[in-house]
């Protein structure tokens, strides 16, 4: 996650470490973020990730109020992008 040309943030998937279906990557970064900003809201910042955020992430991609996602290729199992 990237704010004023700075790492904010960073998130790999931890689900099968933690033993958590909610771990993904996408979680992980957002709620870094929002410690080391000290915000519950993020309008500055863009997240980048390499695959399409899955339904669970794309809804608190969507509460944080980033200003953009940018993702590197679209999810084949669910196909969101199209």
């Amino acid at each position: 996650m990237v704010a004023d040309n700075k790492i904010i943030a960073r998130g790999y998937n931890m689900t099968e470490r933690l033993n958590d279906p909610t771990a993904h990557a996408e979680m992980i970064a957002l709620t870094s973020a929002f410690v080391n900003m000290g915000a519950k809201y993020l309008p500055e910042a863009t997240l980048y990730v390499t695959v399409e955020p899955c339904v669970m992430c794309a809804g608190a991609l969507y509460w944080s109020k980033l200003s953009k996602v940018v993702w590197g290729a679209a999810d084949e199992k669910t196909v969101l992008a199209e």
